[in-house]
């Protein structure tokens, strides 16, 4: 069938609904997964999808297609991707596939495909890609059942993840695909929850389900700030919208970072197991890494992505990983793939723990200054080439560079990374130095570097997301 090539990205395929998107992709995306698993020697595939308007249907059809190449499907119906993940390793069935295009805007949809180890990605998601386009499936006739799989999952996290101590927090699901699912299990586990946003609108009016973007944040720090008495709630959290990210705030609104978040983690996994390996992506804070090394821990640096950390993560046996995006994955006690409501429950475990306050436990981090995660516009069919060719421009000014993903300078004081985003037209940069003046020199050499692309459209504003 014709396609848009274009959505299909590194770790997922995520297009527009009428547009790169319609009940026919769905169908045949269906078959061709169908048949990729068909090829590996899987039987059988658990399907969920999100809150999106066109979701019910794209699942519908999704399913048809897998089971029209002999694969059996369980549906397990309205899921976080992260519970389908969960499904998969919990009862040992290979194939999963859930429908959604986690934080996008409400005109996207898409899908996260999954078999073997885990999230499929790169030449994987182009194997998919190339049975859609030949149409060459594999034909059968699969089974289909419905397996509701909320309880067992509940379960899970009870069994594994104690607060030992009363803890208030403001959860806020952004309108999306975790308000069925994470006051549920956090107020299981004894927090007391106040809600926000938790109810389903696949328009998300409120804010972007995205916590990297500041402005799904002020309602939620504006909760916290006039909360009566003052300090009642002692963090907040937000979950981006299929609940793979986790944002979150302490008790006086301040927004944590996702790599803030896994040097915390790590922490507490270290007390239990000395010299563990904790994974960041280049992306993350010296903050973050120098204070696992001081906790007795391993760092090992790895490439942006959520499918490619999950792999780094079994590759170098590490027991936890994180992005600065809030994608943090464990598997000192967990399966290894990112699952924002575990990570909420963990972090709220160790806040528990302490027995200090969150803003208390992120002051005693290291100090450096740094720019936050910060995207601009890049065509999408030029994105990859300037960073090739910023890679070469500054070469030739002899910096110091790390090339597994992008670019990161790295300099005595400080560190710059520029990246293509995967996901987006968009390049995505950040900086961090010991000092501010040190941190001002660092912008300004990526600045430099990319003015000669402003006439395509590549305008750099610090903290822009």
């Amino acid at each position: 069938m014709q396609l848009n090539e274009a959505i299909f990205r590194d770790y997922d395929i995520r297009g527009i609904v009428g547009r790169d998107l319609s009940d026919e992709f769905s169908l045949h995306f269906g078959k061709a997964f169908g048949t990729y698993l068909a090829q590996k020697g899987a039987v059988e595939a658990f399907v969920g999808r999100d809150v999106r308007e066109s979701s019910p249907s794209y699942y519908a059809q999704a399913i048809e297609g897998l089971v029209s190449t002999g694969v059996s499907v369980i549906r397990i119906g309205l899921v976080t991707s992260p519970m389908m993940y969960w499904a998969r390793k919990f009862y040992k069935i290979d194939g999963g596939l859930s429908v959604t295009a986690s934080h996008n805007p409400p005109q996207y949809n898409g899908f996260k495909p999954a078999s073997g180890g885990g999230a499929l990605f790169g030449e994987e998601i182009q194997k998919i890609k190339r049975l859609m386009m030949s149409e060459e499936y594999s034909t059968g006739k699969g089974k289909v059942e419905d397996r509701e799989i909320y309880e067992e999952y509940y379960g899970d996290i009870q069994k594994r993840v104690k607060i030992s101590r009363p803890l208030s927090v403001i959860v806020d699901c952004g309108n999306s695909t975790a308000g069925p699912f994470a006051p549920t299990i956090i107020e299981r586990l004894g927090v007391s929850v106040k809600k926000l946003y938790c109810d389903i609108d696949p328009k998300f009016p409120n804010h972007p389900p995205d916590p990297v973007d500041a402005t799904a944040y002020p309602d939620i720090v504006k909760m916290i700030r006039e909360a009566k008495p003052p300090g009642r709630y002692q963090l907040g959290l937000l979950f981006d919208g299929d609940a793979d990210r986790l944002g979150a705030v302490d008790e006086e609104g301040t927004i944590v970072r996702g790599d803030q978040m896994t040097a915390l983690c790590a922490r507490h996994i270290l007390n239990k197991k000395p010299n563990s390996k904790i994974l960041f992506e280049l992306q993350c804070s010296k903050s973050a890494t120098d204070d696992v090394e001081g906790h007795g821990g391993e760092v090992v640096l790895t490439r942006v992505g959520h499918s490619y950390i999950e792999e780094a993560l079994k590759q170098e046996d590490g027991e936890l990983a994180g992005e600065t995006s809030g994608h943090i994955f464990f598997k000192d006690n967990w399966y290894g793939f990112d699952d924002a409501i575990y990570a909420a429950c963990r972090l709220l475990e160790y806040v528990a723990e302490s027995g200090q306050t969150l803003k208390a436990l992120v002051e005693s981090l290291p100090k450096y200054y740094s720019t936050p995660q910060t995207r601009v516009y890049a065509p999408d069919h030029r994105k990859f080439e300037i960073i090739e060719e910023i890679k070469a421009y500054f070469k030739s000014k002899k910096y110091e560079m790390l090339t597994i993903d992008g670019i990161r300078l790295e300099f005595a004081d400080g560190w710059g990374v520029v990246r293509a985003s995967n996901t987006q037209p968009a390049l995505t940069m950040r900086a961090e130095a010991t000092t501010e003046e040190k941190l001002a020199a660092i912008k300004f050499i990526i600045e430099e570097a990319l003015y000669k692309y402003k006439k395509e459209g590549v305008y750099i504003e610090w903290g822009k997301v």
